[in-house]
């Protein structure tokens, strides 16, 4: 009975800190989309991936802000899983390999790959 009384308000707690996630996500491809930030040896290609990536990741952490849909996070959960896969396979094909933001991006994005996976599993109760 008192896992269930406090379940809403864990399930809440996750989705609030994915989307804080998710938005810090989007803040980050933002600062690269604009240049403020250089992650490869041409910074003028950054756009093309950090931009439609910060509006993805905004999305998301406006959609974790305002619903709560499974289907709709396990969905995401695949798509940042799939992002974060991309980043080490694309990596050593590129100039430099590694680079600290794309790193910090990755730590940010496992943990929210875990919540959106927990908020995919785990049954809304109440």
């Amino acid at each position: 009975m008192l896992a269930a009384r406090f379940a809403p308000d864990t399930r809440t707690a996750v989705r609030h800190t994915a989307a804080l996630l998710a938005g810090a996500v989007a803040l980050i491809y933002l600062l690269i989309g604009l240049q403020v930030m250089t992650v490869i040896d041409n910074p003028g290609d950054q756009a093309a991936f950090a931009l439609p990536a910060a509006v993805v990741f905004g999305g998301l952490a406006g959609l974790l802000a305002v619903t709560d849909r499974r289907v709709v996070w396990g969905a995401a959960a695949v798509f940042v899983g799939l992002v974060i896969l991309m980043y080490f396979g694309v990596a050593p094909r590129r100039s430099p390999q590694y680079e600290t933001w794309g790193i910090a991006l990755r730590l940010l994005q496992v943990p929210l790959v875990a919540m959106l996976g927990y908020l995919a599993v785990r049954p809304r109760t109440g």
